[in-house]
């Protein structure tokens, strides 16, 4: 086997006797950090092709633990021993196959600082060794410094179930405000940089919310609202997570990624309880019935699905909408079920028969979020078109427009009587409406006061 060039510069080296000063550091005398130095270079370019849903070799890297076990071929790295290690002699080119695959070789000096940590020990610095190397890097210097008086698109918002607040997504964290004051109350800081998906708890003590760094971060985070601190961290991911649900017992939460895979996490433990993959695709939305039983998805694939919350069973595929599906949602007694997309309709599916549709009413433009009443007697939706519109359950038919937003409408929201509304558009503007009537009862943009700084 051909040891790497740089041990054999090494050996000349150290016949010179006077190239390095006695007493002067040498650079392989500095300490590297998994955590500082490592974890950043195995997330760029090892974790796309060694993750557990493509690990190739059977090797995953995206975290320590699953990089110190190994893959196929045994264990990748022997601490100690670089020359031993077969990760380090891939990365040189010295073993086949050569990593990255189907790219460059790095840069001498980044395998070096590999060659380096192995030799040292192979030592971990992280808190945890199980954690993904996506949340294990470093928050970004400039974080502190982030400029939070910039609005950005409302992806996410939620209305508490007694209609008094209203959590809104925004950069790198999430805004609570008074309703129907508008009065800011405070801010929670998040690792990811979008909010996709937010939901208060019944009793509306506690806040879930999703979101995360395209390509780099997926979180999953339920909140103590009163107290304005973090119970549990749910799940992590490499990345953003779009969809999520409580269930309405809050006892369980249901996690909808990117790889097209639903999970289902134990609130009070964070405990994973099931995994399936009912997607091809990005799944965009999930809800549970007002039961708790049952679970729907929609997704990229164009499908929205039925499943036995419990069992982890697939009950229905409501394949007829064609195009992207981005909100889902059920009815008050949850025989029906709703799913709206791309497609510009508002589809209205028997969730007791096997998928079959009851209706689909044009909305005009693509529907990009859906919430119902408690009730279940309205569904709203919002969209492209710049409007907001409530739907009668019962007949499929539109009822009410509320006009004033001047871009799309990314998120809606309903509080538990159905008398207050919420809407927030690309600009981040965020509107509250009185639901009965559709008039406009306050606007603002959705950024914490100057003084106010993100957190690292």
């Amino acid at each position: 086997m051909r040891q790497p060039l740089i041990i054999a510069i090494a050996t000349l080296l150290s016949f010179t006797g006077g190239l390095v000063a006695d007493g002067a550091k040498k650079p392989s005398d500095a300490k590297v950090s998994f955590k500082r130095d490592i974890a950043p270079i195995f997330a760029k370019h090892c974790v796309g092709c060694h993750n557990p849903d493509k690990a190739e070799g059977g090797y995953d890297m995206s975290t320590f633990a699953a990089i110190m076990k190994g893959g196929k071929k045994g264990k990748e790295v022997l601490p100690g021993e670089p020359y031993e290690s077969r990760l380090v002699l891939m990365m040189y080119g010295d073993e086949t196959p050569e990593m990255p695959q189907e790219a460059d070789l790095l840069p001498e000096k980044v395998v070096a600082k590999v060659d380096r940590w192995v030799k040292q020990g192979a030592a971990f610095d992280g808190p945890d060794p199980t954690m993904s190397l996506s949340r294990l890097l470093e928050p970004s210097d400039d974080l502190a410094n982030l400029d939070l008086s910039k609005p950005v698109a409302t992806t996410a918002l939620a209305l508490r179930p007694d209609g008094k607040q209203l959590a809104v997504g925004g950069l790198h964290g999430i805004t609570l405000w008074e309703v129907p004051s508008g009065k800011y109350l405070g801010r929670f800081p998040t690792d990811g940089e979008r909010i996709f998906s937010l939901e208060y708890s019944a009793d509306g003590k506690q806040l879930l919310h999703s979101g995360g760094t395209p390509g780099r971060v997926g979180e999953v985070i339920l909140w103590d609202v009163a107290k304005r601190k973090l119970i549990k961290r749910l799940h992590d991911g490499d990345d953003v997570i779009f969809a999520t649900a409580l269930r309405p017992d809050g006892k369980e939460v249901a996690v909808g990624e990117t790889t097209g895979k639903l999970r289902l996490f134990r609130t009070a433990d964070g405990k994973q309880l099931r995994e399936v993959k009912p997607h091809n695709d990005w799944i965009l939305d999930v809800a549970y019935s007002p039961d708790g039983k049952f679970l729907l998805t929609g997704a990229r694939d164009k499908t929205a699905q039925l499943w036995d919350a419990k069992k982890g069973e697939l009950l229905s595929v409501y394949s007829d909408q064609g195009e992207g599906v981005f909100g889902v949602g059920f009815s008050g007694d949850g025989k029906q079920a709703f799913s709206t997309g791309i497609n510009r309709r508002l589809h209205t599916w028997d969730a007791t028969k096997g998928g079959k549709q009851v209706r689909a009413e044009s909305a005009g433009g693509e529907i990009y979020s859906l919430a119902t009443t408690a009730d279940g007697k309205l569904v709203f939706t919002s969209g492209s078109d710049r409007l907001v519109k409530s739907w009668d359950t019962a007949s499929g038919k539109a009822q009410k427009t509320f006009k004033g937003h001047a871009t799309p409408v990314y998120s809606v929201a309903v509080s538990r009587d159905g008398k207050t509304l919420a809407s927030g558009d690309a600009k981040g503007e965020v509107r509250l409406w009185d639901a009965s009537t559709a008039k406009e009862t306050l606007k603002f943009v959705a950024v914490p006061p100057k003084e106010e700084k993100a957190e690292k």
